[in-house]
């Protein structure tokens, strides 16, 4: 995960250590690549499944249910399943993402 980041020409790690060595060009080299040849990080899927509490603006409603958003005030109201949720671009909060009221009240 980390070696797309990585220094790709690094300085030595700590040079000023009194009681010990140091880091050294090479042993810099080989604190960085430590984990490269470790077993790989097993595949995540790419898409986990929607819980039903979340749901981004744009994409289908999860599950029924009464939404609301930050993006947008006073924005409770009711969806069914599939309905595609309103993404909200003029928003100054930002994106829009619905989150299913775990505790409707009435309307």
């Amino acid at each position: 995960v980390l070696k797309p980041i990585r220094v790709p020409n690094p300085e030595q790690l700590h040079t000023c250590m009194d009681d010990a060595e140091g880091f050294t060009k090479v042993n810099t080299l080989e604190w960085y690549a430590r984990f490269d040849d470790a077993e790989p990080a097993p595949v995540m899927p790419a898409e986990a499944p929607a819980s039903g509490l979340r749901c981004e603006g744009g994409n289908a409603c999860p599950e029924d249910g009464i939404w609301w958003t930050p993006a947008r005030t006073d924005s409770r109201q009711p969806f069914q399943k599939g309905d595609i949720m309103p993404a909200f671009h003029d928003s100054s909060y930002g994106a829009t993402i619905w989150y299913r009221d775990a505790n409707p009240r009435d309307q």
